[in-house]
């Protein structure tokens, strides 16, 4: 919680000569860069389901089993 307001505190600063809209961009820009991590993760998910549909792995039942039933219980 702290670095979230420490950060808060440095976005919401007026502007001045060197920065006219304050430091408000710092926000837009982070959420831009934020965006296109999360896309770039997105298409690697889909890239690497297309080459596990076109060449299957064999699972492994045995583990597979064990994990499940732990869920449920």
């Amino acid at each position: 919680s702290r670095p979230y307001l420490r950060c808060l505190s440095y976005v919401v600063r007026f502007g001045n000569s060197q920065f006219n809209f304050g430091r408000r961009r710092f926000e837009v820009l982070s959420g831009y860069v934020n965006a296109v991590f999360l896309v770039l993760v997105g298409a690697l998910i889909v890239v690497e389901s297309f080459e596990r549909i076109l060449d299957p792995q064999e699972i492994s039942t045995g583990s597979l089993l064990s994990v499940s039933i732990g869920g449920l219980v």
